[in-house]
């Protein structure tokens, strides 16, 4: 698997408000997650170059936001993987439905917000990478 761009897994910058007394981001219906935010959680706590994610999700979006330390997100259309660092607060990861998403924390210290657009359906969830494969290679064909 090759490390391309994948069209459908971006980052996307948010607009900061602030100064000298600290910063602020707002995320609202109108702000650049491309989707109404449904649900939101947060991870912290991981150890160092632990893996999370593993998987994928048949119709879920979410949006990810490392508020502290930092994290790779490894994200795979099937076809092609592209790495994503996150370190900085004023940077989101939109991840579509039908991309797996991997995530190794890079520092102990790493807090990471996430918004996705439903609540939580174990049903939603592609957790064996044969069968990711085997669904994506089915959509195309």
């Amino acid at each position: 698997m090759n490390s391309q761009t994948i069209p459908q897994a971006r980052l996307v910058n948010l607009d900061i408000i602030g100064g000298d007394m600290g910063s602020l981001v707002v995320l609202e219906k109108a702000s650049p997650v491309p989707f109404d935010i449904f649900r939101t959680y947060y991870i912290w706590n991981v150890p160092k170059h632990a893996p999370r994610g593993q998987h994928a999700h048949y119709e879920g979006q979410q949006f990810f936001i490392c508020l502290r330390g930092s994290c790779r997100f490894s994200c795979d259309n099937g076809y092609a993987r592209h790495d994503f660092i996150m370190d900085q607060p004023d940077k989101g990861l939109y991840i579509p439905a039908m991309v797996w998403g991997e995530q190794e924390y890079l520092s102990d210290d790493t807090l990471v917000l996430v918004l996705a657009d439903a609540p939580y359906d174990d049903n939603d969830y592609i957790r064996d990478y044969k069968t990711f494969m085997d669904l994506t290679t089915r959509k195309i064909n």
